[in-house]
């Protein structure tokens, strides 16, 4: 679940006070174009101003397939994809916005994380006896890959 229902209301508060986000808010990035950068800047309270999350289990965005984030944003607006905050998030959004979105934050770069998975993870992964599986989309190490696609519950066997 990327942001609790709890955060709703607060995000939407913050982003009303906040009002447009300044030139450069993506540090080095380039700022998404003036036709949704208010959109963008909502979806950064939670995916972070890069794309790379600020909360807790909530999807890397940056640098992710274009026509994956396509598809997870038209998801949570037809019911495919259910999550309380981003399917009235993407309620909101036209078919213009969203693919304007998912252009942006495809276009930003991937994290360059090093962190390997904790032992809970790598027990779990023993456990499927699925390691071609998970590593077509994982790293070895569970290191998220450019590569990797948004997906839900519905399409990881983990």
């Amino acid at each position: 679940m990327p942001c609790s229902n709890a955060l709703a209301p607060f995000v939407i508060a913050a982003l009303v006070a906040l009002g447009p986000p300044p030139a450069g808010a993506q540090n080095n990035a380039a700022p998404p174009p003036a036709a949704i950068s208010h959109k963008a800047k909502l979806c950064q309270m939670c995916h972070g101003k890069k794309g790379l999350p600020t909360v807790k289990n909530t999807p890397i965005i940056a640098g992710q397939h274009e026509s994956s984030l396509l598809i997870a944003l038209q998801e949570y607006r037809n019911g495919a994809r259910t999550d309380d905050l981003m399917g009235r998030i993407a309620k909101n959004l036209s078919d213009d916005d969203m693919k304007a979105l998912a252009a942006y934050f495809s276009a930003l770069p991937w994290p360059a994380y090093r962190e390997p998975a904790d032992a809970a993870s790598i027990t779990r992964f023993q456990a499927l006896d699925a390691g071609k599986m998970c590593t077509s989309c994982h790293r070895e190490d569970f290191v998220p890959s450019p590569t990797f696609a948004i997906t839900s519950a519905r399409t990881c066997p983990a």
